[in-house]
């Protein structure tokens, strides 16, 4: 018999707009405190939306629109790497506080034009609860 996978509940968010520690730490937070979403052994994703990307030359460009040019797919990974970095950074006290409620947290950020639609994609693929607000 195979073990399932342990339950995950994913937090949907507008990765192009700036987020502070505070916003990510209270919606974490609050989440936490209602006691019947997150339990032990679960693992919350917070997955991050980037619809939009800066390039070399300052412009921003839809997401969907960089998949032809190479120096825009490069700064396309370029900025998934640094928001992953951000919301780990920010995500640090958060994180631990999960882990004492026995609850793993992980980070995605996805590029793409359709928030909706990759949403969908991804709460389909694990099988997720989407919270978003």
């Amino acid at each position: 018999m195979g073990t399932n996978p342990s339950p995950r509940v994913a937090i949907a968010l507008d990765a192009t707009k700036d987020l502070n520690q505070r916003e990510l730490s209270a919606t974490i937070s609050n989440v936490r405190a209602r006691g019947d979403i997150l339990v032990n052994g679960d693992t919350l994703v917070v997955l991050g939306i980037l619809g939009k990307v800066t390039l070399p030359l300052g412009y921003q460009s839809k997401a969907s629109l960089l998949s032809t040019l190479e120096t825009s797919i490069r700064a396309m990974h370029e900025e998934i790497s640094k928001k992953v970095d951000t919301y780990v950074r920010m995500l640090q006290q958060s994180a631990q506080d999960c882990e004492r409620q026995g609850v793993r947290v992980e980070v995605k950020i996805i590029g793409g034009a359709s928030i909706k639609d990759i949403v969908i994609k991804e709460a389909a693929s694990c099988k997720a609860v989407i919270l978003d607000r």
